[in-house]
């Protein structure tokens, strides 16, 4: 397991991603890199904007031969609000739609103090018939296109906005 005490600045996302990188790299996991990259990107970007405190802690952990769990602590005790189909074009809540769409479980654990947001990253499945296919797994295409979508969406909001 690896854990850091990071300042809960946007710059901090930089350094989870590095530490998942490195956390994978050691176990082995290196094709989860990507997909544990963006969930911490994601953790620490939400415990950023909505959570409390001058620090977060990040956190790594192996919980399969095939498995991690990138988990962050804040100390709000404000739940995250997942965006669902519709308010994902909103400007909030569409990374958690992201994790969502990109791995099999994520939770929250709530403490007195505060809260832990954490997402199980796992190697997508196995070729399988289409029915057959986990419902995580097929959203993701879609979670991706729409990701895509919506940067687009801002960049021409923006490129009209500066005009």
């Amino acid at each position: 397991m690896s854990t850091e005490i990071l300042p809960r600045k946007a710059e901090s996302a930089r350094a989870a991603r590095q530490m998942v990188d490195k956390a994978v790299a050691d176990w082995g996991l290196s094709d989860l890199a990507e997909t544990a990259r963006l969930v911490a990107s994601e953790l620490v970007g939400n415990a950023v904007v909505h959570g409390e405190g001058s620090s977060i802690r990040v956190t790594v952990a192996r919980v399969a031969t095939d498995r991690v769990k990138v988990a962050v602590v804040d100390l709000s005790q404000q739940l995250p609000q997942i965006a669902r189909t519709g308010e994902a074009l909103g400007e909030s809540g569409r990374g958690l739609f992201l994790i969502e769409a990109l791995t099999p479980r994520w939770g929250v654990d709530e403490f007195r103090w505060g809260k832990r947001v954490w997402a199980e990253v796992a190697p997508p499945p196995e070729e399988q018939p289409a029915d057959e296919i986990p419902m995580w797994h097929t959203i993701a295409a879609q979670a991706i296109y729409l990701a895509a979508l919506l940067a687009v969406m801002s960049a021409l909001a923006y490129g009209f906005a500066t005009q």
